[in-house]
């Protein structure tokens, strides 16, 4: 199997990179990975896509990191907890 980023990056190329993304993040949660790691390993595809002259992509993983970080209302977030702001 692919690692997490390997599968985040092929998701982010289809052609509906917002619902391949939180795909892929709700199956890591399911294999386990925490969310604060998830949240970490999406902050690096921001970061990288931040400066993309289409914005779609950086709209999909911010979108997503929002349902990863519980910054969204309770019945989308992926974990049951929201990570304080100090944590990002």
């Amino acid at each position: 199997m692919n690692s997490p980023r390997a599968r985040l990056e092929i998701a982010l190329q289809q052609v509906e990179p917002g619902r391949a993304a939180y795909g892929v993040a709700r199956n890591l949660r399911d294999e386990g990975m925490s969310q604060l790691d998830m949240y970490r390993l999406f902050g690096e595809f921001r970061a990288a896509h931040e400066s993309d002259v289409d914005q779609t992509v950086y709209d999909a993983v911010l979108d997503t990191m929002d349902v990863i970080s519980g910054w969204c209302s309770p019945g989308s977030r992926l974990y049951d907890t929201e990570l304080p702001p100090s944590a990002a």
